[in-house]
């Protein structure tokens, strides 16, 4: 499932029942909406975050046997249910005092400031909007930071970002 849902209904399905997958994070700016609303070229820093509607979680799923054998990554990084989010959009959001937390079957895997990655939010879409124009409902998936675990059918996987929630997904093989 690729939308923001209640987080009982996403699953993650590896994409053979033999091959592992990997999982990461991600902060998700969604794009304001409105009537006639695009994001200007060319924004600066300062101005990028005025664009943003909210913030969600996010499980940005890879099949990590296809990313190395195609020579794109659409297969690997876009079969359904690899791009679960939610449980909700948070309008209210200090970037600077959030924190990622994952875990996978309860056991913690990974834990970042979320804003102090490669890039930060505003940085990025600073950065995007040099050579693509971002419109109302659009959503940026801003990764992770560090290396994130392979998963096997059975596994649960947990991301939590502070103040906007924790999205938790079952990984199961698809019958």
């Amino acid at each position: 499932m690729n939308s923001i849902c209640d987080e009982r209904t996403m699953l993650i399905r590896e994409a053979t029942s033999n091959d592992a997958a990997a999982i990461w994070s991600l902060i998700g700016p969604i794009i304001r909406a409105g009537e006639t609303y695009t994001l200007p070229r060319d924004m600066s820093e300062a101005d990028a975050l005025s664009c943003v509607l909210g913030y969600t979680v996010g499980n940005d799923v890879s099949e990590r046997v296809w990313q190395k054998s195609d020579r794109t990554l659409w297969r690997a990084k876009n079969a359904d249910t690899f791009k679960p989010m939610g449980p909700w959009i948070d309008t209210d959001v200090d970037l600077d005092a959030l924190e990622t937390r994952i875990r996978l079957n309860g056991r913690e895997t990974l834990r970042f400031r979320t804003n102090a990655m490669i890039f930060g939010v505003a940085k990025y879409i600073s950065t995007m909007s040099r050579y693509l124009t971002l419109y109302p409902g659009d959503v940026i998936w801003m990764g992770t930071d560090g290396s994130s675990p392979d998963l096997q059918a059975g596994d649960v996987v947990e991301v939590e970002i502070t103040a906007v929630g924790t999205l938790r997904n079952p990984f199961i093989a698809e019958a």
